[in-house]
């Protein structure tokens, strides 16, 4: 989740910062409200990729909170909520897929486990 989660998160900054321009230009949202807006948004995709670090429920948890809240600025600022649905969906794909192969993962560590004390015994 680490790597995965830190990757959409920083993505996620990136495609903030070009819809910023979208919003004010095209659909005509006030200067001022888009930039702070987006720099909040931004902080906290940064703050959560260091959050990253931490376990895995931490990381789940920051990275959902980050997505409902961009969630919550595209219902009021309409041009934020194509990314927000389309980075919502990436997370939940990264959050399912971490917990697969974490699943994976300790399944092959009790077989390796098993099959190291089967062969240790007589």
């Amino acid at each position: 989740m680490k790597v995965m989660g830190s990757a959409v998160l920083a993505l996620e900054v990136i495609v903030l910062g070009l819809v910023m321009p979208v919003a004010h230009v095209v659909y005509g949202y006030e200067l001022a409200t888009v930039v702070w807006v987006t720099i909040g948004l931004s902080i906290l995709c940064i703050l959560g990729i260091g959050a990253m670090r931490r376990d895995n429920r931490t990381a789940v948890v920051t990275g959902s909170v980050i997505q409902t809240l961009v969630l919550i600025a595209g219902i009021f600022i309409k041009p934020f909520l194509v990314p927000a649905i389309l980075f919502g969906l990436i997370w939940v794909l990264a959050v399912l897929l971490n917990s697969r192969i974490s699943a994976n993962s300790s399944t092959q560590q009790s077989d390796a486990d098993g099959k190291s004390d089967a062969s240790e015994t007589p």
